[in-house]
């Protein structure tokens, strides 16, 4: 009697449990699945404890009840296994729920020595992490600036107020167009640009050559042509970045271009040094100024040969190259970037609908 009465509380235990990780629990599976992982273990093994303990019951002698007991068994060893993989799917990380992706921070800081700011948008068809697949995956997580959209052709040099050089934008990066003006190299607009799916917001200036503009804000852009833009412009930027890098090995192949690095560099800290002592010149007087100025007249003298070496280094690297890689350039081409290419192709006809000549 005591066997079936904790037999029976075992079951009780079993199926309470189950019922608990299997439909009470579903908030916990998703925000913590190492617990959710937990809890579904001790609930599998309860589970398995229950099976193997109805199934030791003794056979009643009414069919009906035979049957009953019969059906709990396979019922109870069922939800056991169950348990047991969505425990082990837990652990591993692979819970069926998607987590809401979450929205970037966007302080508008850019470092000083950001050479290339790498912040890919997203590709078409590339969804984030864990994100619903009704979502729109190129559609900006914070609010749209609210000015005329445009998207960067390809890898281009983006700049602060002052004209002064913050990095590379890559090929296909959105940007919302809030001021052009005139400048003596061109026209350039005033941007906000689209980083990981938020607007960041600092103002950058891009000039307008690098940029294709539409009258329309991005929030209200067409999808689809916004898409296709968006991937043909980040294929564009892959290839020109390929082919960059395969012009740069080329390049490396001149065997004047170790001399022509060190003159240049040479040259150039040497004309530093020049412009430094003129700034001091300019702001001393007295006899320190005479000093300053003595010195400059002897720094004229050390740049002449300076100046020669970087003009024959220069002279010599320029001319092996213009013999032994401008030729080659145009027909540079690795498998990636043939198939790049390819993709390209495919896509040009509907955008030249949309841009014609891009």
């Amino acid at each position: 009697m005591r066997n079936l009465k904790f037999t029976l509380t075992t079951i009780s235990i079993a199926v309470v449990l189950a019922l608990g990780v299997w439909f009470g629990l579903p908030e916990l599976k998703k925000k913590a699945p190492d617990v959710y992982a937990k809890i579904a273990r001790a609930s599998a093994y309860y589970a398995n404890t229950a099976a193997v303990a109805a199934e030791r019951l003794p056979a009643p002698e009414i069919p009906i009840v035979e049957a009953g007991r019969a059906a709990a068994v396979e019922s109870i060893g069922k939800t056991a296994k169950e348990l047991g993989s969505a425990a082990a799917a837990a652990e591993a990380g692979r819970t069926t729920a998607a987590d809401p992706p979450e929205t970037p921070e966007t302080n508008g800081d850019v470092g000083d020595d950001a050479v290339e700011v790498a912040e890919e948008p997203v590709a078409v068809g590339e969804a984030e992490p864990n994100e619903p697949l009704n979502v729109d995956p190129l559609a900006a997580l914070n609010g749209d600036p609210g000015y005329p959209w445009g998207i960067v052709v390809t890898n281009s040099y983006f700049y602060d107020a002052r004209m002064q050089p913050l990095g590379v934008l890559p090929g296909g990066t959105v940007v919302s167009c809030k001021g052009k003006r005139l400048i003596p190299n061109g026209y350039i607009f005033e941007c906000h640009y689209l980083a990981n799916r938020a607007w960041r917001n600092d103002t950058v200036i891009l000039y307008e050559a690098d940029l294709v503009v539409f009258d329309t804000t991005y929030a209200d852009a067409n999808k689809e042509q916004r898409n296709l833009l968006v991937e043909y412009c980040r294929l564009y930027g892959m290839l020109e970045q390929l082919r960059g890098e395969a012009q740069k090995k080329l390049l490396e192949t001149n065997p004047h271009i170790e001399e022509y690095r060190a003159a240049a560099t040479a040259y150039m800290e040497f004309n530093d040094r020049v412009a430094a002592k003129m700034e001091e010149y300019k702001k001393t007087e007295g006899p320190r100024r005479l000093e300053l100025g003595e010195e400059l007249r002897k720094l004229r003298y050390s740049q002449v040969p300076l100046k020669n070496r970087y003009d024959t280094a220069s002279a010599e690297y320029e001319k092996w190259k213009e013999l032994n890689v401008n030729p080659r350039i145009a027909a540079l081409r690795t498998t990636e970037m043939a198939e790049i290419e390819k993709m390209m192709d495919r896509l040009r006809p509907e955008v030249q609908k949309i841009v014609p000549g891009l």
